[in-house]
């Protein structure tokens, strides 16, 4: 934890935090607001009580989708490889894109400290964090079910290098230029708050450092809109509004991302970025 304490703050006054360890308990204490964020079961928690907020409501979903996430998202089982190939056009394309753009990033930070989000449950990244042994990965999501059982998978690997933390994507607890290489894999489109989420991704990252990911855009192929329509947004894994192509492209831009490569994959965003210098 002492590497983490170096890069934290407090999310809500922006101060700085110091571990805290007594009596059974551990986490995180802003000692001026007396403000605590604990430690459950390895995984420290920046989110205070919720209301029915729409980040609440997309935590719930995907803690209740976690019984077939990975085989959803890897299509291990016929039914799930079907439904993600009709409702949005592809099947091994993304995941070996995204296991791509995961190495590249990977590759390129080499030491340093490597923030993802969202995690999900790690079955996209996992095992490249166990190659690199000299990054230290920040593996963060919104949802419960998502951060237990990346961390569940983390620790029966072994693995020393990761710390998972429950936090919301738009009040990030990291100081400004904390991270030295970002990947957000297929969950800017279930952001409730995109251009914050923008905002606070670019904030934590350093100058010249990468931005990479993946999303799911609108405007591309029509029955992936329908079906965002009819499923994905009714279903709270994806969040109005769904961002074209175009308008993510802006997105990055008005954060000081450059854009080096941008690969369209039916309606799947690819992207590889970086974080301008000036």
């Amino acid at each position: 934890m002492e590497r983490l304490e170096e890069i934290i703050k407090c999310p809500r006054t922006d101060s700085t935090l110091s571990y805290f360890e007594k009596e059974g308990r551990r986490g995180f204490l802003e000692k001026d607001k007396d403000i605590f964020y604990p430690e459950i079961n390895g995984i420290i928690n920046f989110v205070g009580p919720e209301s029915n907020t729409k980040h609440k409501k997309i935590g719930e979903a995907y803690d209740q989708s976690l019984f077939m996430y990975d085989d959803y998202m890897e299509g291990n089982k016929f039914r799930w490889r079907l439904l993600k190939y009709l409702l949005l056009g592809y099947g091994y394309d993304d995941i070996k894109e995204c296991e791509n753009i995961t190495r590249k990033l990977f590759q390129r930070v080499k030491r340093g400290i490597v923030l993802e989000v969202p995690i999900g449950t790690g079955i996209h990244t996992i095992r490249e964090y166990a190659k690199h042994p000299d990054i230290l990965f920040v593996a963060i999501d919104y949802s419960w079910g998502m951060v237990k059982e990346a961390k569940s998978k983390i620790d029966k690997m072994g693995l020393k290098n990761v710390v998972v933390v429950r936090a919301d994507v738009a009040k990030l607890p990291f100081k400004d230029g904390a991270f030295d290489g970002l990947l957000t894999l297929n969950g800017i489109h279930s952001f409730p708050e995109k251009e914050a989420g923008m905002r606070q991704m670019s904030r934590v990252l350093k100058k010249g450092s990468a931005f990479f990911g993946s999303l799911v855009v609108k405007k591309e192929r029509w029955i992936t809109d329908l079906m965002m329509e009819l499923f994905y947004f009714p279903g709270k894994w994806f969040c109005r509004p769904a961002l074209t192509r175009n308008e993510f492209n802006k997105m990055l831009k008005e954060n000081k991302l450059a854009k080096k490569v941008d690969r369209l994959i039916k309606a799947l965003v690819v992207f590889e970025s970086t974080k301008e210098t000036s």
